[in-house]
């Protein structure tokens, strides 16, 4: 868990995983350092208001395109900066903030993580009883729909098992793990990590550009893992994978809306309703973040990253 609030601080699920934050498996993903900051992979936005396009929708559309070859020049582009930068050395304070966090994992999940996880579910579980009450006390009111979404998505016990597979990939530096299809599924999750991480940089990138990009890496990464626990004939690992990569979708899709996230960011509340969500919200936030500063100092020293 800890992994979505250090490594996964600079992608989108760092920013969303300390509002959103449904406790399950990898968006608890990641939930790599924008989204794991603020709220956890149960957490994005991906709903678009101006197109009035659903996140199902959205995803769905990624997907397709992904699928049809749309976004090859974006990943070749992302691929090829990567690079450049590997062999110049320019990623060298991200990947030590990577180890940094592999060895905090040994040396203190032992200790914290249960106390930790029992204290996420009370904050989880105010929160949602907030908004229930939202729910409850305003039913007629747009914002309704998107913190059922929130507070009722729920995940199989397959699909949350398939999403820790890929938590657990995120707790480890390059060159470890126990085996080789896990070192080198290991070291996907970290070029990958990289590659997201300079959307944040790139101040021509809109927020809604920033998460559509960010996901469509984060799609070619399960389908590159995927490809590469075939080829290592280890089927149950691919089994793993190829459900993670359906719950992700469905995940993002379903967890969150910009609606909400758009609350969070700055955006004045039109009715009661809105002012509630955005004042329990706005708290469950900053719980979160002293939360992950009293159980891990070093995830927490910084301050949550400024959505744009």
């Amino acid at each position: 868990m800890a992994s979505t609030l250090v490594w996964r601080t600079a992608t989108p699920f760092s920013f969303a995983e300390k509002i959103f934050d449904s406790g399950e498996g990898k968006l608890k993903v990641f939930f790599v350092a924008l989204f794991a900051s603020c709220v956890l992979l149960a957490d994005s936005a991906f709903n678009d208001l101006e197109s009035g396009e659903s996140g199902q929708e959205r995803i769905s559309r990624l997907v397709k395109e992904y699928n049809a070859g749309e976004h090859k020049s974006f990943l070749e582009k992302a691929d090829s900066l990567y690079r450049k930068k590997r062999d110049k050395w320019q990623y060298d304070k991200l990947l030590d903030t990577r180890k940094q966090f592999s060895q905090l994992v040994l040396n203190k999940t032992s200790q914290k993580s249960e106390p930790f996880e029992q204290a996420k579910r009370m904050l989880k579980k105010k929160r949602d009883i907030e908004l229930t009450e939202v729910i409850t006390n305003h039913p007629n009111f747009s914002i309704v729909k998107p913190i059922k979404n929130v507070v009722f998505f729920l995940l199989t016990p397959d699909e949350k098992e398939a999403l820790q597979l890929l938590d657990h990939l995120s707790q480890f530096f390059e060159g470890e793990g126990g085996g080789e299809l896990q070192k080198r599924l290991v070291n996907l999750d970290v070029e990958y990590g990289l590659k997201q991480s300079e959307l944040f940089a790139n101040t021509t990138l809109s927020w809604t550009e920033v998460l559509d990009k960010w996901f469509i890496l984060e799609w070619d990464k399960l389908q590159r893992m995927i490809e590469l626990s075939d080829k290592h004939g280890a089927c149950d690992t691919k089994t793993q994978l190829s459900l993670a990569s359906a719950a992700l979708m469905k995940q993002i899709a379903y967890s969150c809306d910009e609606h909400l996230l758009e609350l969070v960011k700055g955006m004045q509340p039109k009715n009661v309703a809105e002012q509630k969500t955005k004042q329990i919200l706005a708290t469950f936030a900053k719980e979160q973040h002293q939360l992950t500063a009293t159980f891990f100092p070093k995830d927490g020293d910084d301050e949550a990253p400024k959505a744009r």
